[in-house]
């Protein structure tokens, strides 16, 4: 195992007892995206490559976009946004569903030419319980389910 440094060790024992402060959404997703890029055996692109978050020998270039508890609407869907300046730059869109602790990988064109997106194309909605108590977003929500991983 590598030597972690004790500045590192520390930043991480402050997250841990103080988990009810409200820390950087970004740092969040940093913490979240660099774990779940290891799981899957991807390895992580440079800071500044724009259009993609991992490569994998499976999947090439994929864009990887979470969703957690706090981006829980009340209507009970689940959104995915910031989509847009991914088209054509990645080959699968990876998304983690914190809330339910799901992974899919959609292909790149099924995303942008066959999931109905909203905001200028930057952004869609799923449903948070799969259809299972509600009738939202039902044509995203199937297509979703087909590349669960």
């Amino acid at each position: 195992m590598a030597h972690v440094p004790q500045s590192r060790i520390d930043n991480i024992q402050f997250i841990i007892d103080n988990q009810d402060e409200d820390f950087s959404p970004v740092m969040h997703s940093w913490i979240a995206e660099t774990r779940l890029i290891k799981e899957i055996g991807g390895e992580q692109a440079p800071v500044n490559q724009e259009g993609y978050d991992y490569t994998h020998k499976v999947y090439n270039k994929v864009e990887l976009k979470t969703v957690y508890e706090r981006d829980w609407h009340s209507n009970g869907l689940l959104a995915i946004i910031g989509l847009k300046n991914k088209k054509n730059k990645c080959d699968y869109i990876h998304v983690h569903d914190g809330v339910n602790n799901r992974n899919f990988m959609i292909p790149h064109d099924v995303v942008f030419y066959e999931m109905k997106l909203m905001v200028n194309d930057n952004k869609f909605t799923f449903s948070g319980s799969y259809n299972k108590t509600d009738n939202q977003a039902i044509h995203n929500t199937g297509i979703i389910q087909k590349y669960e991983i």
